[in-house]
């Protein structure tokens, strides 16, 4: 092997050690601050960053005290400070460290689940103003297109320009950093220096599918010992491409709900297949896919009338709802109002009271409140923080002997954390962790949990066939929102979207996809800067024909 087969390793590791030197020396350095008086009125301490006066700190040397130089100067500027203070020390560290991220933020909450609730709100009028009778005067108050603070823009007709063929195999690490080069040298815009070495401009969006952005990167990674970002071949920003996001989300759906041995059963998507005659569809995503995607529009379309003539009493699609409909003494916009917000309480009714969307946010919840540290010990005197609340609660016990939470029959706590079912006051994050304990603690320990009935118990019978269309409608309408969301170029929603993907991308075992969209969602979130990031989010759109 090469010399440099180790390259993006030790390139790493550099980085490691520059950053983490850097920190134990500041830390050093401000532990070593003599303490305020009791009645010093001055609240701000001044540091000697001579260098001559940290020569014999532990952790000093020149490279990395020229690094923290280098840290320390543009905070001073940022803070408008003259001298170096302990305040412009601590911002340093927090640059250096960098801030933790609060994965929560990266999955859908209860605003995520009000957005969704008025987005298909939105589409299931479309569908009942399109295909019930009674319905269908009102096709001109649906709104069918949702603005955003770029629908104007988006509406323009994109310049498209079609680029020559490379014939290279980008599964091949060696072609595929040829065409990087290529296609660099040719579209990334950049300058000559005086050092007469290329400088990149601007970086261009590469898109692809996940394994088409897996090589561009491995070849990034590759090109990481280069002097500068043109060499580095940083002139591209690689990602997915929404429509290949979206295809895996079709499979998903296909793989749950077609099943070849639920043929005969009615009210199965695969017996509607055959029983419409869309046999084709049945061939699946990869052979199939416009033919699947039509058909699963139409089924969702049934759901969703199937759905909104249960709730209106309607026996037909013919029928007359159990209410009144406005009439044309109402204004236009009451109209449209009214229309809402009869079909976001069927949104509400089908879909957000239970199933797989509502235990995703309230798992999402859950974690919130259990890493929303950090948690101070509740004992008198005693200043003990902890990240988690089950840490404190354990301190607590073992050291001052008191139990500050309330004993209760509950299965939680006020913060989320799972109780000892012996009563012993210890809390867990997790139910695997409380079993654990009970095990290890309590091994004759007899916990009655539901799988304990009494005899005379009758438990209800779960409606499988319910859960079954409710999910499948659930699943269509979020097919739908993406398509949607794509045509009208809303970039902010796509990237709520996202958030729910990881978590479908994740339970259904497709792990690189649900790492390239949570890198996705935190390039935009943390990584990138604050111009870079929005451009990442709303630059991912073109519009063929023009028009919304």
């Amino acid at each position: 092997m090469g010399k440099e087969h180790d390259a993006k390793l030790q390139v790493w590791k550099r980085e490691v050690q520059k950053n983490e030197s850097a920190c134990m020396l500041l830390q050093e350095v401000i532990s070593k601050l003599p303490p305020l008086a009791e009645d010093d009125m001055e609240l701000n301490r001044t540091v000697d960053m001579n260098e001559e006066s940290l020569q014999h700190y532990k952790f000093y040397n020149k490279d990395i005290f020229s690094y923290c130089l280098s840290v320390i100067v543009p905070i001073k500027e940022q803070l408008n400070e003259c001298q170096t203070t302990d305040d412009v020390l601590k911002a340093a560290l927090d640059v250096l460290k960098g801030q933790e991220i609060p994965y929560y933020n990266l999955l859908p909450d209860e605003a995520t689940c009000l957005r969704l609730q008025k987005r298909w709100a939105v589409l299931v009028s479309r569908v009942i103003t399109t295909y019930l009778k009674e319905f269908r005067y009102l096709n001109n108050h649906a709104l069918w297109h949702i603005p955003h603070k770029y629908s104007t823009e988006m509406a323009q007709k994109s310049e498209i320009c079609s680029l020559d063929l490379e014939f290279v195999n980008a599964n091949i690490s060696g072609e595929m950093a040829q065409l990087m080069i290529s296609n660099q040298d040719r579209y990334v815009p950049s300058f000559i220096n005086n050092t007469r070495n290329k400088e990149i401009i601007s970086p261009v969006a590469m898109h692809g599918d996940q394994l088409f952005e897996e090589r561009a990167r491995n070849v990034q990674w590759t090109y990481r010992v280069g002097e500068n970002k043109f060499d580095k071949l940083e002139g591209f920003s690689t990602e997915f491409a929404d429509w290949h996001a979206k295809v895996t989300l079709y499979k998903i759906e296909f793989d749950r709900f077609v099943k070849s041995s639920s043929a005969g059963e009615l009210g199965t998507t695969r017996s509607s297949v055959n029983r419409t005659g869309k046999t084709t569809a049945a061939q699946g995503i990869d052979k199939k896919y416009n033919e699947y995607k039509e058909f699963n529009d139409r089924e969702v379309e049934a759901h969703i009338c199937a759905a909104f003539m249960e709730m209106s009493d309607m026996v037909t699609m013919e029928s007359l709802p159990s209410y009144d409909l406005p009439d044309d003494t109402v204004p236009r916009d009451a109209k449209s109002q009214w229309l809402l917000l009869i079909c976001e309480q069927l949104v509400k009714t089908h879909l957000f009271g239970s199933g797989e969307i509502t235990d995703f946010v309230q798992k999402a919840d859950d974690l919130q409140r259990a890493l929303g540290g950090p948690f101070h010990c509740r004992q008198d005197d005693c200043h003990k923080i902890y990240n988690q609340h089950s840490q404190r609660i354990k301190h607590e016990i073992d050291v001052h002997g008191t139990k500050f939470n309330e004993c209760t029959a509950a299965d939680l706590d006020e913060f989320g954390y799972y109780n000892c079912a012996a009563g012993c006051g210890y809390v867990f994050s997790t139910k695997t962790a409380q079993n654990r304990h009970l095990r290890d603690k309590y091994g004759d320990f007899e916990q009655l949990d539901n799988e304990v009935q009494d005899d005379n118990c009758i438990l209800p019978k779960s409606d499988y066939k319910f859960n079954y269309h409710q999910s499948k409608l659930m699943f269509g309408l979020l097919l739908r929102d993406f398509n949607d969301t794509i045509r009208e170029g809303d970039g902010e929603h796509l990237f709520v979207l996202y958030k729910l993907a990881l978590l479908l991308y994740h339970s259904e075992k497709h792990t690189k996809y649900a790492y390239f969209v949570l890198l996705h969602l935190l390039k935009i979130v943390a990584i990138l800067p604050e111009f870079d990031a929005h451009r990442w989010k709303w630059n991912r759109f073109y519009n063929k024909y023009g028009g919304k």
